[in-house]
């Protein structure tokens, strides 16, 4: 890597140093040293989190992606036909569980919210985060609040359901609450599409040892999600649970 960089610089060179730990590499323009860099090898394999959102209406479409022999994660919307059932069967299987934040009227007021909150901590047993938190679509300014407030009751995760504003997991770091601060969305209706960005997740927990995507519940995106596992393990990327990625 380091020999095609100083190729086409003339008077460029670069020296690799291998150590215990990882390696220093000593970069320089005509005998001048300009940079030192220092890596850190992983104490372990580069890791990946995939998140199968949108489950609780169809309960054979939750057996499909709980039987996947991998560890993924499952946000469960609640209120719906089968959230509790999709729940229980997540616990049987030791697979973790998000409760998927759902919107409340924008005219609703703090009574009314509040007990919509706390019908919704009951409606999906055994979670251990939210998905969507911060999402301008699905959150008030009220509504986020105290769902953060909730969270800090349940020392829940927070995992945004898309790139989040920054201050949404500062606001978490400050109530010591874990927060994942970067989440690839993943379009489930065509399985090549699926394998194709499920390989630039892959590349991306391998760039940065660590990534998070988050797929919605279709047969295809599942079908792309069990025929790409052969491919993550080969690039040397484990699935993990959410809970392993967060920070």
């Amino acid at each position: 890597m380091f020999a095609a960089v100083t190729a086409p610089t003339a008077g460029a060179a670069a020296s690799v140093a291998l150590e215990d730990a990882g390696a220093r590499v000593q970069i320089g323009i005509d005998g001048l040293l300009t940079h030192s860099i220092a890596l850190h090898w992983l104490a372990h394999n580069p890791q990946l989190a995939i998140v199968v959102t949108g489950l609780g209406d169809n309960l054979l479409t939750a057996r499909v992606a709980a039987d996947i022999e991998a560890p993924l994660t499952l946000a469960i919307r609640p209120f719906q036909l089968f959230s509790i059932e999709v729940a229980q069967l997540a616990g049987l299987l030791h697979r973790e569980t998000l409760l998927q934040v759902q919107a409340v009227p924008a005219t609703a007021d703090h009574a009314t919210i509040q007990r919509w909150l706390n019908q919704t901590v009951g409606a999906v047993p055994n979670v251990i985060g939210l998905y969507g938190l911060g999402t301008p679509a699905a959150n008030t300014p009220e509504q986020l609040q105290l769902m953060l407030s909730l969270a800090t009751e349940k020392r829940w995760l927070i995992v945004p359901g898309t790139t989040p504003d920054a201050g949404i997991c500062q606001v978490a770091a400050s109530a010591g609450l874990a927060c994942c601060g970067r989440v690839t969305l993943l379009d489930g209706e065509d399985a090549d599409d699926v394998r194709r960005q499920i390989s630039a997740a892959t590349e991306d927990a391998r760039t940065h040892g660590l990534a998070v995507a988050a797929i919605p519940a279709s047969a295809s995106g599942l079908a792309a999600v069990r025929a790409a596992l052969a491919e993550i393990a080969e690039a040397g990327v484990d699935i993990v649970p959410i809970s392993t990625t967060v920070r």
